[in-house]
C-alpha cells in the first residue's frame, strides 16, 4: 500500500466516525456520542503521528535512491572515461605501447557484435587493407591497419548510433578479425584449411537441422523427455557427395530408435510447414553409409538416448 493510499483510507475512517457522531448528538445517545468524540480525538493524534512517520520514511528512501543512482552514474562515467583515455593513447602516432586487449584474445572470449564484424571486413576491403600475419597485431605494419580501421568504423553512422559499440568493443572486434586471418593463414600453410572449411559447413548444417526440429516441436512435446534429446551430439551429419545440391545423410547407428522416430516426425512436420519457395530451394538429401562419429560427445544425462 502506498503512503498516499494509506493516509486517504485513514481520513475516510475519521470522516465516517464524524458523521456517526453528528447523528448521535442529534439523538438521545449523548453518552455514546461523547465516547465517540474521545475516540475521534485519539485517532486524529494517531493520524498525525502516522503522517509524520510516513513522511520521514519516504524522504529517507528518496535520499537513499538518489545516492545509489548517483553512485552508479558516476561509476559508468568513470569506466567510459577510462576506456576513452586508453584507446586514445594507444592509437596515437608514435605510441611506444600500442593498444592490445586487456588480456589475450586467446585467453578470453570476446563478445561478438555481428554488425561490427561486417563493417570491419567491409572497410578493410574498401581500403585494400590486409594484415601481416607474420607480425603481432600491435606491431608495424599491423598497428597502422588497426588505427585506420578503428577510425573508419567509428565514423559509420550505424555504429555511432549504437550505444553498445564503444571504442573498446570495436577494438576487440578488430583484434578478433586479425586472429581469424592469422588462423586461416596457418591452416592454408599446413594444408588444413580446406578440411577446416568442410568441418565448419558440416557443423553449420547440423546446427540448422537442430534449429528446425526445435521450432517444429509442439508444447506437449516440449514437456516430454524426448525433447531433451534435441542436442547437437545426437543430430546426424550431412555431407556433400560431390554432386551439385545433393547431401548424404550419415545415420548415427548408436542412437536409439525412439529418438530417431521422434526426429523423423519433427522433420516431416517442418517439411509440411514449408512454403513452395522454400521447397524449391531445399537441398536434395539421400541416406548414405553410417557415420563414423562415436557417442563420446553425448552428455551423461542423455545416455538413455543411445543404444547400449
Amino acid at each position: 500500500m502506498s503512503r498516499g493510499t494509506s493516509g486517504s483510507e485513514f481520513r475516510l475512517v475519521l470522516t465516517k466516525l464524524n458523521e456517526v457522531q453528528e447523528k448521535l448528538d442529534k439523538s438521545d445517545q449523548s453518552a455514546l456520542a461523547n465516547s465517540l468524540s474521545e475516540i475521534n480525538d485519539s485517532l486524529r493524534i494517531i493520524e498525525g503521528n502516522h503522517t509524520d512517520f510516513s513522511d520521514a520514511a519516504f524522504q529517507t528512501l528518496q535520499r537513499l535512491q538518489t545516492t545509489i543512482e548517483s553512485g552508479f552514474k558516476a561509476m559508468e562515467e568513470r569506466i567510459v572515461a577510462m576506456e576513452g583515455r586508453v584507446a586514445r593513447s594507444a592509437v596515437e602516432e608514435g605510441s611506444s605501447e600500442p593498444l592490445t586487449p586487456p588480456s589475450s584474445s586467446r585467453k578470453r572470449k570476446i563478445s561478438r557484435h555481428p554488425d561490427l564484424s561486417h563493417y570491419i571486413r567491409s572497410k578493410m576491403e574498401q581500403l585494400g587493407l590486409v594484415w601481416n600475419t607474420d607480425k603481432k597485431e600491435n606491431e608495424p605494419p599491423n598497428q597502422a591497419v588497426l588505427t585506420t580501421v578503428l577510425k573508419e568504423v567509428k565514423e559509420v553512422e550505424q555504429i555511432k548510433n549504437d550505444s553498445l559499440c564503444s571504442e573498446r568493443r570495436i577494438l576487440d572486434a578488430i583484434i578478433q578479425n586479425y586472429a581469424s586471418n592469422k588462423k586461416r593463414r596457418r591452416q592454408l600453410d599446413n594444408g588444413t584449411y580446406e578440411q577446416y572449411q568442410k568441418e565448419q559447413k558440416m557443423r553449420q548444417r547440423i546446427k540448422r537441422k537442430l534449429d528446425k526440429r526445435l521450432k517444429s516441436a509442439t508444447d506437449e512435446e516440449k514437456n516430454d523427455r524426448l525433447y531433451e534429446s534435441l542436442h547437437l551430439s545426437l543430430v546426424s551429419s550431412d555431407e556433400s557427395d560431390g554432386e551439385e545440391e545433393t547431401l548424404v545423410i550419415r545415420p548415427l547407428t548408436w542412437r536409439n530408435e525412439e529418438v530417431s522416430n521422434f526426429f523423423k516426425r519433427l522433420d516431416n512436420r517442418y517439411k509440411l510447414s514449408m512454403s513452395s519457395q522454400q521447397r524449391r530451394q531445399c537441398v536434395n538429401r539421400r541416406v548414405g553409409e553410417p557415420s563414423q562419429r562415436n557417442n563420446s560427445e553425448v552428455p551423461e544425462k542423455l545416455l538413455w538416448a543411445i543404444t547400449v
